[in-house]
């Protein structure tokens, strides 16, 4: 069964028009979900949950050290290091020279730029909203910039998202796409739960950056997604 779809070009099987709807509705979800999280923050009607999930990942005699294992923390640590500028950079880099080694120009081109404007959004939303960082626990790893959105959790959503879009392109297979995806989501999560965890992020913080690290991904698939059958409808490669 095939079906027309005007904005994306000719599709093959109702799962590409069922993906396409899955996707914007995740757009449309992760933007109204971050303004939502905005707006509480700004009127302060988090602060007794944001307090209250922070200190009940610390034991109560003693809040330097947090619940569970001795090894957790260090766990937490090599896991937060996913959503990393330095390793993100790396990655995207690696990626985008394969993709340029592959010929595949645009789609380089378009992760890099996926890249750079999702850094670009979170610097300005920190700057923005100017939020501290949570003070009624001990940091258990370094920290440079504002607390909200949480960068790490943005970019790792963006990037890791975004690549696993990309990776589907490259793959016939439906299970290996669903796969790509499923890694993503997983590897975003944890990087979140790492952030809290380390005491270095309100909860509200690594929620919006999940509501808008998918949003902005989804943004990213709609458009690799359009120039893909743009390219193939005209007999080029992208």
């Amino acid at each position: 069964m095939s079906f027309k779809w005007n904005a994306f070009g000719y599709s093959k099987g109702i799962f590409r028009e069922l993906g396409i709807i899955i996707t914007c509705l995740v757009l449309i979800a992760g933007v109204w979900l971050f303004v939502e999280i905005s707006d509480q923050i700004s009127d302060k009607e988090t602060r007794s949950f944001d307090q209250y999930v922070l200190s009940s990942l610390r034991q109560a005699d003693d809040p330097t050290k947090p619940v569970g294992p001795e090894w957790g923390t260090e766990i937490a640590r090599d896991i937060t290091a996913l959503g990393s500028k330095t390793l993100l950079i790396i990655i995207v880099l690696s990626v985008a020279g394969f993709l340029f080694l592959k010929k595949h120009y645009g789609q380089a081109w378009l992760i890099i730029g996926a890249s750079l404007l999702g850094v670009i959004l979170m610097s300005g939303l920190k700057l923005l909203f100017m939020r501290e960082r949570p003070d009624i626990i001990p940091h258990l790893t370094a920290t440079l910039d504002p607390s909200y959105p949480s960068g790490h959790t943005l970019m790792s959503a963006v990037i890791y998202l975004s690549l696993a879009a990309m990776l589907s392109y490259f793959q016939k297979s439906r299970t290996l796409k669903i796969y790509s995806i499923i890694v993503a989501i997983i590897l975003t999560f944890l990087v979140g739960v790492s952030r809290v965890y380390l005491g270095v992020h309100y909860p509200t913080d690594v929620l919006a950056g999940w509501a808008l690290g998918f949003a902005w991904a989804a943004l990213c698939w709609i458009i690799f997604r359009y120039f893909n059958f743009k390219y193939i409808h005209e007999g080029k490669k992208l």
